[in-house]
């Protein structure tokens, strides 16, 4: 890590530990919960699903088939075989402008689960230099995923009156999610093409609860839900 790198993180680390301490995290308001909701969601990686199947073949590169190729004219493809093909060169052919895919056309050589050689005609989308650091290699689901930010909230809505329970003082606190720290090079139109928003999006209720001078979130299952990433192929 060169200097600036290190001057970089320093620095970020420090107005993080500022921000916190510039707040009264004892004081039951929406920006406590919002900064201590931000301290777990953003461990929350958000994922989406590269289009394309994983090449066996080639290195960091996706597959797909062309239906609309007139050597494929004579296979019989159902709708659903036809419209997801397409879908999936569509979402390659907006990270292609976003530089992070490279096309090639013509009739390739594959394998298949079973390690068995076949021929496809349709396309080769490789991943450029551009996507280093945002791939997601996720082998026990088959598949590659691009990482394309992480969890925040996006506003308390609302929280209850303080209640004593389990001895301690709580309150429910609901809010929107939304995504944060966007990858630099994503966007609106490749988010609506993964639908990966409609994952993201959403309103979620949390315990929170004063513990050693300060609200903390206090629900398990939030915050074993954390230990996952979100990804838009679930």
């Amino acid at each position: 890590m060169n200097k600036f790198k290190l001057f970089l993180a320093g620095a970020l680390a420090f107005l993080f530990v500022n921000q916190a301490q510039a707040l009264d995290l004892n004081k039951a308001c929406d920006e406590t919960f919002t900064y201590l909701l931000n301290e777990k969601l953003n461990n929350q990686k958000v994922i989406a699903t590269a289009p394309g199947l994983p090449s066996r073949v080639h290195e960091m590169t996706m597959v797909a088939e062309n239906p609309q190729d007139p050597k494929n004219i004579h296979k019989a493809y159902n709708k659903a075989e036809f419209e997801g093909w397409n879908l999936m060169i569509a979402q390659g052919r907006i990270l292609e402008k976003l530089g992070i895919m490279k096309f090639e056309s013509g009739t390739f050589e594959e394998l298949n689960y079973n390690g068995q050689k076949f021929s496809f005609t349709g396309y080769l989308m490789k991943f450029t230099d551009k996507a280093n650091g945002y791939i997601a290699t996720l082998p026990s689901l088959g598949r590659i995923g691009l990482k394309v930010g992480v969890m925040g909230v996006d506003k308390v809505k609302s929280f209850s009156k303080i209640q004593v329970k389990n001895g301690k003082p709580s309150v429910d606190v609901e809010f929107t999610t939304t995504l944060y720290n966007k990858a630099p090079w994503i966007s609106d139109e490749y988010l609506k093409a993964t639908r990966i928003m409609s994952f993201v999006e959403g309103s979620q209720k949390v315990n929170m609860s004063f513990i050693d001078g300060k609200w903390q979130v206090d629900d398990e299952k939030f915050n074993l839900s954390l230990l996952n990433p979100v990804f838009d192929f679930e």
